[in-house]
């Protein structure tokens, strides 16, 4: 069998055989080669970056009245257990 580029008319110089073939292919995931290309290309890897510390600090910043929220209950506990 014989094989050509994707970028040139020419035919490849060697035969294709069976035995040069090692592996299958199983499973094509669509839009991916985009999204790698963009996510390798400097402003690419700016926005992943500020998105990251974005979503760290939306979470960061919700879980903050939860966490005082707690705080203020045990200091509560401790001064109905003081009291006893």
């Amino acid at each position: 069998m014989k094989t050509k580029p994707e970028i040139s008319d020419q035919v490849d110089e060697w035969n294709l055989t069976t035995d040069d073939i090692l592996g299958r292919h199983v499973l094509t995931i669509r839009k991916l080669g985009g999204f790698l290309l963009f996510a390798s290309s400097t402003i690419g890897k700016i926005v992943l970056v500020v998105d990251v510390v974005a979503i760290y600090l939306i979470f960061e910043f919700l879980a903050e009245p939860k966490k005082e929220k707690r705080i203020k209950e045990a200091i509560k506990e401790d001064n109905l257990e003081g009291e006893e």
